[in-house]
């Protein structure tokens, strides 16, 4: 597109008067200007796309970024807001079509038009699945069975049964009587996620990359669990019988409630937000009551346990609710989600940039390497 075009319709743009066809022509310029970065300043094009992603935000919802300064080269991937692997110098983000796009302005060497169209012709290659229902069961024995939406079984591990429901396993006590604590553990790679129903009736969603030990049945006066990476817990009520979900070392105690616990090995760091009900969060000798709202954080070395107030819900729990959600979140945040969600790994060879994240979308979208 000429330049004079251009600026004649971001001017448009500015003031609303934009018609369909030529928004589709603004927006397929924009996604070409990786192509042809000198054709219209830096300024204009940033006091563009802050309209344009305020405007489209408000009509479509979905997700944006916001960055104001030059970022060190890297690489991007998408995901219907384009998933990020490398980075290129400025980036802008901008919404096209209902869907966000990654802008790379960079400078290129002279491109042929039949240079272009092969270029084009390989933005969009290699699909990546998002995460499907599946998790592996280790039975006490060692034994391993991979669990995933398949027909609905139901087999028995020593004193207790487990029914595969469709993409969950639900536990319940078998006849006899046993003081033998027998654990269980239920872990779902990178690309997966679960749901199990413990033999207590506490309902335990398990997000991708963690792992959940827990017994067969309780025995004794207390539910203990062992967490790595996050899980969402529904607590079935027994005041005589405390349920206990150990963290990496903090640990949160509670008779019946539901309540969030995030506890990644690269965050070095667990997180604990209480839905409603009531939750004791323990480190050491330091202790927090939590309310419903409100968010604990503690090292994995015991050094620090932090309670916060005003926690934003629907970003904690997106994840439970098949959804991204980002609130001013930065580079590492949404690349651990995105590497766990779609299985893949992210490097950073030239620094992380600093560029901050805003936005929903739906996990069920599936990715491509875009080139």
């Amino acid at each position: 597109m000429e330049q004079k075009k251009a600026k004649k319709l971001l001017e448009k743009y500015r003031r609303g008067q934009l018609s369909a066809d030529e928004l589709k022509l603004l927006e397929a310029w924009f996604i070409s200007l990786n192509l042809h970065q000198d054709e219209i300043s830096e300024t204009d094009l940033l006091t563009a796309t802050a309209k344009m992603r305020e405007n489209v935000t408000h009509r479509t919802g979905t997700a944006r970024v916001v960055t104001n300064h030059t970022v060190p080269g890297s690489s991007i991937f998408n995901t219907g807001f384009y998933r990020i692997i490398k980075w290129s110098a400025a980036a802008i983000f901008i919404l096209s079509a209902g869907w966000a796009s990654y802008l790379l302005l960079q400078s290129k060497p002279e491109t042929s038009n039949a240079e272009v169209k092969n270029q084009n012709q390989l933005l969009i290659k290699n699909d990546i699945q998002p995460a499907i229902s599946g998790a592996f069961l280790t039975l006490e024995d060692g034994s391993i069975i991979e669990l995933g939406t398949g027909s609905d079984s139901l087999f028995a591990a020593g004193n207790t049964k487990i029914n595969k429901k469709g993409d969950r396993i639900e536990y319940s006590r078998g006849k006899g009587i046993s003081g033998e604590v027998v654990y269980h553990t239920l872990e779902t790679p990178r690309g997966t996620f679960f749901k199990t129903i413990l033999s207590d009736g506490t309902a335990v969603w398990l997000n991708a990359a963690s792992r959940l030990k827990y017994p067969a049945t309780f025995e004794g006066n207390t539910r203990q669990v062992f967490l790595t990476g996050e899980a969402y817990f529904e607590v079935a009520h027994n005041s005589k019988k405390p349920f206990i979900v150990d963290a990496n070392g903090t640990l949160v105690n509670v008779l019946g409630t539901h309540f969030n616990v995030k506890s990644y090995p690269e965050d070095q760091k667990t997180i604990t937000t209480l839905v409603e009900g009531s939750v004791e969060v323990k480190v050491g000798k330091k202790m927090h009551q939590l309310e419903p709202g409100t968010q604990s954080s503690a090292d994995f070395a015991g050094n620090y346990l932090i309670k916060k107030t005003g926690v934003n819900m629907d970003v904690v729990l997106a994840w439970k609710n098949g959804l991204f959600n980002f609130n001013d979140a930065d580079i590492s945040m949404v690349m651990q989600q995105l590497g766990h969600w779609y299985d893949i790994d992210v490097f950073y060879p030239r620094g992380k940039p600093d560029i901050r994240f805003f936005g929903e979308m739906d996990r069920g979208f599936g990715a491509e390497i875009r080139h």
